[in-house]
């Protein structure tokens, strides 16, 4: 899939001063009952679970990042406000992967759906936050729905 890209998108940036891989891997990873760069099995996964977290209730999902024969849980801030879908150096590195050009885009499945992210930008305030953009969305039909009161959050993809 080839990105329509309107603006540099590593110059991308969301003020996160709330959330840190601290905190994917302990808190966020409880909440959401998946440790953060867990090896998963079945990637086969159409509805995510996510919570809202957070004194800025940030909404969460823990989803599953295949890369060649490996899979993982990974833990996206859902941000509507982004077009694309960034992963931070730390998933890479879980894959035994290294980015070698950060501009560069990089193919891989999200849920067992084929998509082409970007590297969280290093010096940016989400460098080690990973982020779940519109594009996915839009191309799997996803339908979101968030419930402030109860806290939770569902996530479907349709092909």
């Amino acid at each position: 899939m080839m990105m329509d890209v309107q603006y540099m998108p590593t110059e991308f940036d969301v003020l996160l001063t709330d959330v840190s891989s601290k905190d994917l891997h302990h808190d966020i990873s409880k909440r959401l009952s998946k440790l953060y760069l867990s090896d998963i099995t079945d990637d086969n996964i159409n509805t995510t679970k996510g919570i809202i977290w957070g004194p800025n209730n940030r909404v969460f999902v823990a989803m599953v990042v295949r890369m060649g024969s490996k899979a993982k849980y990974v833990h996206f801030l859902v941000d509507t406000g982004s077009p694309n879908t960034y992963i931070c150096q730390e998933v890479f590195t879980s894959f035994g992967k290294m980015i070698a050009n950060p501009n560069n885009t990089v193919s891989l499945h999200i849920n067992n759906k084929p998509l082409t992210v970007l590297q969280s930008p290093e010096k940016s305030h989400f460098e080690d936050v990973n982020i779940l953009g519109t594009t996915f969305m839009k191309t799997f039909n996803s339908v979101l729905n968030v419930d402030f009161g109860e806290e939770t959050v569902t996530l479907t993809t349709h092909d």
